[in-house]
């Protein structure tokens, strides 16, 4: 008998004989069974790698592929519902070879026979994980071969049939997150297809359910995080687990917020038209009208069908909360740059006053006009055409047709929207007990003025200094709400001031930074007199504050340093901002909370000097600002004037100290310590010039901290502080004597000592401290330029009414028996 010749497996894994010997692998074993399932996985996996090979190396790997059909072995498998260890590695295989190939030729024969859309529509077990993970990645790696060329071997112009999407936003809300996240990828990779057919097919059979269950899970989530963010937070310590639990929770609704405003801007960026105008549609009759729009400033009358099944559904609308709502909309103008979106959008914020405001009213009156109507019905319409609401038994005696009393209807409901919500948000700048409304208020307002996306016709002379000549004539916003906002704003800059403050840091800072956009302009200023007066004044509020600190802080000095660095050391990001979660939460007090000190109100002596020193500080750069002044106080130290790495310094006259640097590892170098210039300086001998050296460690005086121990008398220990960049940094000084150790030590201090008293005489001057409260001199030319100013803030105020004016120097009080200690 003759016995079948055994199957040998070639060594070489990169080889066209390993392509054939699967193929063999999988001719003998097209049914799947469980002897044979570890077999066609590791069949699978080597496949993926052979083909990826080929497509780079060698043309005859592929050519063998495709004239065995080695394709059909794939969808024969997966038909016989094989079992997911199968199925995940045939998926995970045919993954790999789609994100790989490069070859179009190659890549056009894999798309070709059909036979990858049989594989898309395949009933697979989407309740394993793996399965789903592994299907979703492949419809996404599918999505990125699209274009002109290949979108015809998805979408069946002929059937109609478009597989590859219909199939994938079946799970647009699966909820896990990667799924989701595909699935969008996928979509936005298909919109980017400009293939007329294909877009018409989205448009007329999946856009609208798509998109309105997309806007309907958005509303649904919006809710849910209004109502996260209303629940009561836990206090109570032996709860953290909950609190963090329930902070968790909540920075997942935001951050879930954000993912769906930037797949919205993605789409709409797309600019497919025929799909935008349906997703706007969406977007403003179900989401941002009737929750976000409809929460800021609610309806009074939801009349636009006669039925009281609608009226009563309608009422039932949930409302959020304003700051919520405020949060929620500026994010959207952060995020969202399409200016059929943004620009309505605005125009429902903003608009106090509309140019076509009655227009179907008036239409009314010049046709009745022409007309003879009994005296009685001419006066109810008059008396229904000039009240601001609507109800229907005044219109059933309008003689209109039904049509037109609709239209009327809606017409005077969203003017009643329109002109309240500019109202709301001016009531939320409003400053009581918490600044959370006033600060989501102000972001909002700013968030308007920095999308491009809106026409500025809807701002122009509201958020921006002056109106333009070329601006609209129905511009609608007027003086009186700019003056008004200034108002609001500088009441927040003078909320910061008192004792007991409500207002935080970030919160400042807004209001500062949207108040410049309104009043600065091509580098003018067009704000009054008697609104620096009441800034100014605000200003002298803090001083008393700080010299109360001052005197009793001390680590004054290294806070007033750390607040001024912290002001510079970034622009202040208002989407960065606006991604905090933490901001929805009550105001908190702890430093345990985690929460930065410029998002909290302060706790302790410490944080409340550096929450005042933050706000002189800034308003001191405000005044500053529109006084056009330069400015020469500050920093206290130039921190580029410190001598860097291998810089060569001239020595001559200068005294130095010989010692050893001992490095961690006990290595020993010797170099020559001094002080220049305030700065602490370790340096080695130039090579080269004779009486120079070259920097080798350096250190500002104050900023260094010097200690020794009592058993080593050779010994000094000093610990450098960089208070910019908030790194430390300790060296170990051996000296030739005790002697030597104790002159470096005492020259060392008596160095810090000066510096100090130096950086504390130019905050004296800051704070505008006399000698009595100081034993430092003042600086008289600051003190005189601010009494001239003062004086003419002075004058201008005394004709201005409602103004509170600083108290003048010799009017504050003084105490000539307190000292300053350091």
């Amino acid at each position: 008998m003759f016995r079948s010749k055994k199957l040998v497996k070639p060594e070489n894994l990169h080889s066209l004989e390993y392509l054939k010997y699967i193929y063999t692998v999988l001719s003998k074993n097209q049914n799947v069974v469980d002897t044979n399932r570890t077999l066609l996985v590791e069949s699978f996996r080597s496949m993926a790698e052979i083909l990826i090979w080929g497509d780079q190396n060698s043309p005859a790997v592929f050519e063998y592929f495709l004239e065995n059909n080695m394709f059909n072995y794939f969808l024969h498998i997966l038909n016989q519902k094989c079992g997911n260890y199968v199925c995940v590695q045939l998926l995970q295989t045919l993954n790999i070879i789609f994100e790989n190939i490069k070859n179009k030729t190659a890549l056009y024969y894999l798309l070709s026979n059909n036979h990858v859309n049989s594989i898309i529509i395949n009933k697979l077990d989407f309740s394993d994980e793996d399965v789903l993970a592994y299907y979703i990645s492949f419809l996404k790696t599918l999505s990125f071969k699209l274009n002109l060329n290949t979108i015809h071997f998805f979408y069946n112009e002929t059937t109609n049939d478009f597989p590859l999407y219909t199939e994938a936003i079946k799970f647009f809300n699966h909820p896990d997150s990667m799924v989701r996240t595909y699935v969008r990828t996928l979509t936005l990779n298909v919109y980017r297809v400009e293939d007329e057919s294909m877009l018409r097919f989205i448009r007329d059979k999946t856009c609208a359910p798509y998109f309105g269950n997309l806007v309907w899970f958005m509303g649904k989530h919006v809710l849910e995080l209004d109502a996260s963010a209303r629940a009561k937070p836990i206090d109570v310590d032996t709860q953290k687990n909950i609190q963090d639990q329930y902070r968790v929770k909540l920075a997942d609704l935001v951050s879930s917020h954000l993912d769906d405003l930037h797949y919205l801007n993605d789409i709409l960026s797309s600019n497919v038209d025929m799909l935008n105008e349906v997703l706007i549609d969406h977007l403003m009759d179900k989401l941002f009208v009737p929750y976000y729009i409809h929460s800021l400033a609610p309806p009074d009358k939801y009349i636009i069908v006669e039925t009281e099944e609608f009226v009563d559904a309608v009422k039932q609308q949930p409302l959020m909360n304003s700051d919520i709502c405020l949060f929620l909309l500026t994010q959207v103008f952060l995020i969202i740059h399409q200016t059929k979106l943004v620009t309505p959008l605005a125009k429902y914020l903003l608009e106090s006053n509309f140019s076509s405001r009655n227009q179907v009213t008036e239409e009314i009156k010049l046709r009745d006009e022409a007309s003879v109507l009994p005296e009685k019905e001419n006066e109810e319409k008059s008396d229904v055409e000039s009240s601001d609401v609507f109800d229907l038994k005044s219109l059933k005696c309008m003689n209109i047709t039904d049509e037109e009393k609709e239209i009327l209807l809606s017409k005077n409901e969203a003017d009643s929207v329109h002109s309240r919500c500019l109202e709301s948000i001016f009531n939320q700048l409003i400053i009581e007990k918490s600044d959370s409304s006033a600060l989501f208020g102000i972001c909002l307002l700013y968030a308007i003025s920095e999308n491009a996306s809106v026409s500025k016709e809807y701002y122009e002379g509201f958020l921006t200094p002056i109106k333009s000549e070329n601006s609209s004539s129905s511009s609608f916003v007027h003086c009186d709400e700019r003056n008004e906002l200034i108002d609001k704003l500088v009441n927040i800059i003078t909320a910061v001031s008192e004792p007991v403050c409500y207002v935080r840091s970030v919160t400042l800072e807004m209001a500062i930074a949207l108040l410049k956009k309104l009043t600065i302009h091509e580098e003018q200023i067009f704000i009054s007199d008697r609104h620096i007066a009441v800034i100014l004044n605000a200003k002298e509020k803090i001083l008393p504050l700080l010299r109360q600190f001052f005197k009793k802080e001390e680590m004054f000095l290294e806070l007033f340093e750390d607040e001024y660095n912290e002001m510079h050391k970034e622009i202040l990001n208002v989407q960065r901002l606006l991604s905090d979660s933490t901001l929805l939460l009550p105001p908190a007090h702890s430093p345990m909370t985690g929460i930065p000190l410029s998002k909290r109100l302060p706790c302790g002596d410490v944080e409340r000097t550096r929450h005042f020193i933050c706000a002189f500080l800034n308003i001191r750069k405000l005044l500053m600002t529109f006084e056009g002044k330069e400015e020469t106080q500050l920093p206290l130290v130039d921190r580029t004037k410190c001598f860097v790495f291998d810089t060569p310094i001239n020595l001559n006259g200068n005294d130095l100290i010989t010692c050893m640097i001992i490095a961690e590892n006990g290595a020993k170098t010797r170099r020559y310590l001094s002080i220049i210039s305030s700065q602490l300086v370790l340096v080695e001998p130039h090579s080269r010039f004779l009486g120079w050296g070259v920097c080798k460690l350096s250190c500002y005086l104050h900023d260094a901290e010097v200690t020794k121990i009592d058993n080593e008398t050779k010994t000094l220990h000093i610990t450098m502080h960089d208070t910019k960049y908030k790194i430390t940094n300790t060296v170990k000084l051996i000296f030739d004597d005790h002697i030597r150790c104790n002159a470096a030590r005492q020259k060392l201090l008596n160095g810090r000592i000066k510096a100090r008293r130096k950086q504390l005489n130019q905050i004296a001057s800051l704070l505008e401290m006399t000698n009595c409260e100081t034993n430092y001199a003042p600086c008289n030319n600051t003190l005189k330029q601010k009494h001239n100013l003062r004086s003419h803030l002075t004058d201008v105020a005394v004709h201005t009414p409602n103004v509170i004016m600083p108290c003048p120097v010799s009017m504050r009080s003084t105490n000539s028996k307190e000292k300053t200690h350091f």
